[in-house]
């Protein structure tokens, strides 16, 4: 394992665990890595700073891939890659969810702010809980200008998120869309993707895809698994991404991570 010279981790469902905590034995072995000089870097579809508690729980100083790659910060917060969606096109899916899906929630992300038009909705109030980051509540997304919407989160029940997503498929262009769980639909830029956020951080860190291993359990990891040197997918992962992973570790209940790293001697 002594070619890895780069780890890549989605957060939820991977290094958190269901109480949304990450465990004593990841901590220790990520600090580990760290003394090693092999960077752990964190992948999510979360906002850097939903991101950013957890690197703060974590004690570690890395790169932040947010919005499932439509968003590249160094570790200083400087911004190294992005992909977004104008607001224009934001309004009109976000009017055509209101008047064809008028249970789902939408909110949107520019940045590292999380704007909702429904501060008290049950949905935001429960990502809120999740990520430890408020939402901005505007009267209207039409009032933010000219603002780059690096995503759209839709958050309803499973039927209607499942029938959305074909909907908005067949009815835009130019948009990337996928369910990162069976409640939460994102949209973002179709060029936005996690294996072009590795890509942008080995080059910018003169190391090759071949050196990275890539931990991931959800949809939207799929292609990350896919690019890295080592695709590891989480034990309790979608059966579609332990298809395409070269590994499948414990589950995130299990300490996967840790002991996939540990168990390799990394």
């Amino acid at each position: 394992m002594d070619k890895y010279k780069m780890i890549f981790s989605d957060i939820d469902g991977t290094i958190l665990d269901s109480n949304h905590k990450v465990s004593k034995k990841t901590k220790d072995v990520v600090k580990k890595l760290g003394r090693m000089k092999i960077p752990f870097i964190l992948v999510s579809a979360r906002m850097p700073n939903g991101i950013r508690t957890v690197i703060k729980e974590l004690e570690i100083n890395s790169p932040i891939v947010a919005y499932s790659g439509a968003l590249v910060l160094d570790e200083e917060g400087s911004t190294i890659s992005e992909r977004f969606i104008k607001l224009q096109q934001a309004l009109e899916i976000s009017h055509y969810i209101r008047n064809f899906f008028p249970g789902v929630c939408v909110s949107l992300y520019s940045e590292d702010i999380w704007f909702t038009e429904d501060s008290k909705n049950p949905w935001i109030i429960e990502e809120e809980n999740i990520t430890e980051v408020k939402s901005k509540q505007v009267e209207s997304f039409s009032i933010l200008g000219d603002i780059k919407v690096h995503k759209l989160l839709c958050m309803g029940n499973q039927y209607d998120i499942r029938d959305m997503e074909k909907a908005l498929i067949d009815h835009f262009t130019g948009i990337k869309v996928y369910k990162s769980k069976s409640t939460y639909l994102e949209i973002m830029s179709v060029n936005a993707s996690k294996s072009s956020a590795m890509k942008s951080l080995c080059e910018k860190y003169k190391t090759s895809m071949e050196e990275t291993i890539a931990f991931g359990d959800n949809y939207n990891d799929i292609d990350m698994l896919e690019s890295a040197g080592l695709g590891v997918a989480m034990g309790n992962a979608l059966d579609e991404v332990k298809k395409v992973a070269d590994k499948i570790t414990f589950s995130n209940d299990e300490d996967g991570v840790y002991r996939f790293i540990n168990d390799n001697r990394l």
